[in-house]
């Protein structure tokens, strides 16, 4: 990350906090590629912003809890049998969204 020539007219304490700010963002750059090594074949990833992707490990299950004691668990099988599996302690609905797309919903 280049710094903007302005940054040298800042107050000291500024030119600390984004010094301190591009550490951190240097560490968790090398978290995300450290964990993309660790299992570069795997078909399970996830994100927060739609392009920032993190692998995760094949067969890997996911829990969501809603909150109110409800928990989805979510398996996919990507190679071979390419599906997802979703568990919940209470009951699920499937509500279809479009011809690639579904809801899952927890139905208390």
């Amino acid at each position: 990350m280049v710094n903007d020539p302005r940054e040298e007219k800042l107050p000291k304490w500024a030119q600390t906090e984004l010094s301190v700010l591009r550490q951190e963002v240097a560490r968790l750059e090398n978290l995300v590629n450290a964990s993309q090594q660790e299992f570069p074949s795997s078909a399970i990833s996830y994100s927060t912003d739609y392009e920032h992707w993190v692998r995760l490990p094949e067969w890997t299950t996911v829990r969501f809890e809603n909150g109110k004691g409800a928990e989805v668990f979510v398996t996919a099988h990507p190679r071979f049998e390419r599906r997802i599996e979703a568990r919940s302690n209470n009951q699920l609905a499937v509500k279809p969204m479009s011809g690639n797309a579904v809801e899952l919903c927890d139905e208390e």
